[in-house]
């Protein structure tokens, strides 16, 4: 897999995340699907009565399957997760997106951000004017298929392209705004807009969009 690093600042972790083991041949597991089923994994059915604010005609991200908004015990700041990938509530490191990729021979992409105090109310922010930090993942995997010893293609690890990013507000940082539609203790919904991260090769995906984010406690 080639990959590509986007040098705003340097990558900001997202913190390690437990995978249950498997073989290298089996899909990786996200636990037992919780009854009734997880809102934060059904977008936008499984959210829609609990994540209000979002008008009607406005698109939510393309592919968005995951949004989470999860607390951060040692601060005020709460950040969002989204992926077009079913995720558990729980912070994926730099290493989680290369394991699934690996082992599913999927094309993925996760994309977080924090939300400082300021930045949790409805309201119109531009990114670059907060101390917010954003982490995005990508990865292409080839079209190789996989085989019966795992992998993509047996070879270890999924060939492609792909990259991650991070960096904090400020001059330099991305462009792009953040619409804060509600706020509940059960959801947080807004609209990313204008949000270019500079990625050229592979195309990065498109993270313009209306979001739901569902509150959960990793």
């Amino acid at each position: 897999m080639k990959s590509k690093t986007l040098g705003w600042v340097a990558l900001f972790g997202l913190g390690p995340i437990l995978f249950g083991k498997s073989s290298r041949s089996e899909t990786i597991s996200h636990g037992v699907p919780p009854v009734p089923p997880d809102p934060g994994n059904t977008i936008p059915q499984g959210s829609q009565a609990i994540c209000p604010g979002v008008p009607d005609g406005v698109a939510l991200i393309p592919g968005l399957r995951t949004g989470r908004a999860i607390a951060q015990p040692s601060s005020a700041t709460v950040r969002l997760l989204f992926s077009d990938q079913p995720l558990p509530c729980q912070e994926l490191g730099s290493d989680g997106i290369a394991k699934i990729g690996q082992e599913t021979c999927v094309s993925l992409w996760i994309f977080s951000i924090s939300l400082p105090p300021e930045m949790q109310m409805p309201g119109v922010y531009t990114l670059g004017d907060h101390p917010v930090v954003l982490d995005v993942s990508s990865r292409v995997a080839s079209e190789l298929p996989s085989t019966s010893t795992g992998g993509c293609g047996g070879a270890g690890a999924c060939s492609g392209g792909g990259f991650s990013a991070g960096g904090g507000g400020g001059p330099g940082f991305p462009p792009g705004t953040v619409e804060i539609y509600s706020v509940t203790d059960q959801c947080i919904t807004g609209r990313f807009e204008g949000l270019m991260i500079g990625q050229t090769q592979p195309p990065p995906p498109d993270f313009n969009g209306a979001f739901h984010a569902v509150r959960c406690t990793p």
